[in-house]
């Protein structure tokens, strides 16, 4: 199911819903390794050794979801600009906060006021030093960097802001550098961002959380994606050698990316410049994923015929900031329920994980059917480029 054609009146990628979901389970599975879950170590046989290296690194989730993110806006930024003639900035704005806001909020209320009295009935030990003031103005991702530097993030709703306040500085800078840039400099914007992302995450090469949360060393993720999304509307030529890649290049493409992620999280890496590179690789291979599902013809699978990954995909938003509080319940009533008891066999193991992701799943239908949606309803009185209502 591939777009018919390079510029398509309505903006659709029908694969992207299931990779949206498939990088949400990357993150979920990251997330769930830190709850009540012993060691494993105990697995003999090769297989089951793989599958506990599947579960406890799970590629990063995070980056992916910043690679697409970068693809998408800039892609329907570029269109707008292109097919209008101008970039409405303040609509761009508007569409973000209608998407983003609602449900970050909530969130948010829920963090200061309902999660303490909860907290204390249960014995919960809650976060106490996430600032409302980083929350509100998305620049959480600072506040966590210092949180992780002097300890761990304890109990939270607000486990996943800081990658959420990433894009939101990111969707803050990207339409006012199109708006203010000439159209001739476009094909510059995105070269400079990485060129300067990973200058500066060389100069801090030494300090790997400063690299995980800076907003300066995380930009690179998204201009990477949003390379590949000025080129997919800008480039026919770009869109033509997609489709015409051969299965042996793609087989050999996602072999090799698939390795060099499995190696790179489980070697301990003391170089200095993989520290502050390896991510590069992590992101193109991203890059490649999404063009190779939007545009190639030659596909192995396309993910639009995983009916179920494609269904939940539309909830993924959801799925990515309310999983945190399915793992934080099904944590509490495990751990009453089978006192003493820990995760030290691979069943118990994956039914812990399968019952949070189950309730993950209920909390953000829920959120998405009776609440999301009526902010999209709205969102689509803003759009100047048209989607299916559910893209990005």
């Amino acid at each position: 199911m591939k777009p018919d054609l390079v510029h398509p009146k309505r903006v659709f990628f029908p694969n992207l819903d299931g990779l949206r979901f498939f990088a949400f389970l990357a993150v979920f599975i990251q997330h769930s390794n830190s709850v009540w879950i012993s060691n494993i170590d105990f697995y003999s046989h090769v297989w089951l050794r793989v599958i506990k290296i599947f579960l406890y690194s799970a590629g990063d989730g995070v980056s992916f979801f910043f690679v697409l993110s970068g693809f998408l806006i800039t892609y329907l930024i570029v269109k707008e600009k292109f097919e209008s003639g101008k970039i409405n900035v303040l609509y761009f704005y508007i569409r973000r906060c209608l998407r983003i806001w609602p449900l970050y909020f909530l969130l948010v209320f829920l963090e200061y006021t309902t999660l303490p009295t909860v907290a204390n009935y249960l014995h919960w030990d809650i976060a106490k030093d996430i600032r409302p003031l980083y929350v509100i103005t998305f620049l959480s991702n600072f506040n966590f960097l210092e949180i992780v530097r002097h300890g761990t993030v304890k109990y939270s709703l607000l486990g996943t802001s800081w990658s959420v306040a990433v894009e939101e500085q990111f969707y803050l800078v990207l339409p006012l550098l199109f708006y203010f840039i000439p159209q001739k400099a476009y094909k510059f914007i995105f070269p400079v961002i990485i060129i300067a992302c990973y200058a500066f995450r060389i100069a801090h090469a030494g300090d790997n959380l400063f690299l995980y949360f800076h907003t300066f060393c995380l930009f690179g993720d998204l201009a990477i994606g949003g390379l590949l999304g000025y080129y997919a509307y800008t480039s026919k030529g770009f869109i033509l050698w997609l489709k015409g890649l051969s299965r042996a290049v793609i087989a050999g493409v996602y072999i090799a990316g698939f390795l060099w992620i499995f190696y790179t999280t489980q070697i301990h890496h003391n170089s200095v410049l993989f520290t502050a590179l390896g991510r590069f690789v992590n992101c193109v291979f991203f890059a490649f994923i999404i063009a190779e599902q939007c545009f190639c013809e030659n596909s192995f699978f396309n993910l639009a015929n995983n009916k179920f990954a494609s269904k939940w995909g539309k909830y993924t938003y959801g799925l990515y900031l309310l999983h945190i509080m399915g793992i934080m319940i099904t944590s509490d009533v495990a751990g009453r329920l089978f006192p003493g008891v820990k995760m030290d066999t691979f069943l118990k193991d994956v039914a812990f994980r399968l019952v949070a992701l189950f309730l993950a799943m209920l909390i953000s239908y829920v959120s998405y059917e009776f609440y999301e949606k009526q902010f999209l309803k709205l969102k689509e009185r803003f759009a100047i480029i048209k989607t299916n209502k559910y893209t990005k």
